[in-house]
C-alpha cells in the first residue's frame, strides 16, 4: 500500500493533479475492498526481512514484501522480479509473457 500511496503523492508532486486525482479514487477504492487483507511487517516479518538484507542490502523495501510473502507462503507478483532474486520467495511476474513453446518460436 505504501508503493501505492508513494505512485499517488509523485503524481501529485510533478502538478498533474487530474491524475492524481484519479488514483487517489481508485487508491480509496482498492484499500476499501483489500484494506482489511493487507499483511503488515510485524516482528516475524522484520526477522525474515534482516536475513535477507544480508550479504546484499539493496531493494529494502522489496525485501520487506518479499519477507511477508515468504513468511505466509505466498506468491509475489510484481514486474520488478529482479529486486528480491535471490530471496527463496516465489515470483509472478504479470507482464512477462508465457515461455513459447518450441512450435510457438518457428
Amino acid at each position: 500500500m505504501g508503493e501505492l500511496r508513494r505512485g499517488v503523492e509523485l503524481i501529485r508532486h510533478r502538478g498533474d493533479r487530474a491524475q492524481a486525482a484519479l488514483l487517489e479514487a481508485w487508491l480509496q477504492q482498492v484499500l476499501e475492498a483489500y484494506g482489511d487483507r493487507v499483511l503488515a511487517l510485524d516482528s516475524d516479518a522484520a526477522q525474515v526481512w534482516g536475513r535477507l538484507q544480508v550479504p546484499h542490502p539493496h531493494h529494502a523495501i522489496d525485501k520487506q514484501i518479499a519477507a511477508i510473502a515468504l513468511l505466509h507462503d505466498l506468491t509475489l507478483v510484481t514486474r520488478n522480479s529482479a529486486d528480491v532474486a535471490g530471496t527463496g520467495v516465489r515470483v509472478l511476474n504479470p507482464f512477462a509473457g508465457p515461455e513459447p513453446t518450441p512450435r510457438q518460436a518457428l
